[in-house]
């Protein structure tokens, strides 16, 4: 078993890792990200919706709704991180196939761009094993690590956009 990288929290004005917030609107998605994860949205749920109000809201607001089962993993099951499930929907979102015969290379591709920076940045791509540092679900210092984690994945999705030409 690969074990997490220790990552220190990062106070919630300085969500972006080092050169990540280029833009202002990566910036704002940072910010957003944290705030809202803050406020009691889940990781998932935080990370589609700035994406979606990123992409000029193309669904509802109620698109959050889709990521309401990945808290925890899924459902709390220590698996496959929500901020990183919602990334991945948010790149669907800007840049997946509308038809079974549409293209589907540049979202696979984006995708796995999302994957591998998450998992640098973060030491992994499990809830378990990114919480496990931290002690847990229910500390302190676990919520500021994953709001600061939410808002970077946000920052994350919106700047991959951007230098993909989706926004």
């Amino acid at each position: 078993m690969l074990e997490a990288e220790v990552i220190t929290p990062e106070p919630v004005a300085a969500t972006c890792p080092a050169g990540a917030c280029a833009s202002p609107r990566v910036a704002q998605a940072a910010l957003t990200g944290t705030a809202l994860y803050d406020s009691g949205m889940f990781c998932c749920e935080t990370v589609l919706t700035v994406a979606n109000e990123a992409a000029g809201s193309r669904l509802p607001a109620e698109v959050m709704s889709l990521g309401s089962g990945f808290w925890g993993g899924m459902a709390g099951d220590g698996s496959t991180c929500g901020a990183l499930v919602g990334a991945i929907m948010a790149v669907g979102l800007m840049s997946g196939r509308t038809a079974i015969d549409g293209a589907w290379e540049e979202s696979t591709s984006a995708s796995d761009q999302v994957r591998r920076e998450f998992s640098e940045l973060f030491g992994g791509t499990t809830c378990d094993a990114i919480i496990r540092p931290f002690g847990g679900m229910e500390t302190d210092d676990r919520h500021k690590h994953c709001a600061a984690l939410t808002g970077q994945t946000s920052a994350m999705v919106v700047r991959i956009a951007e230098e993909r030409g989706w926004l």
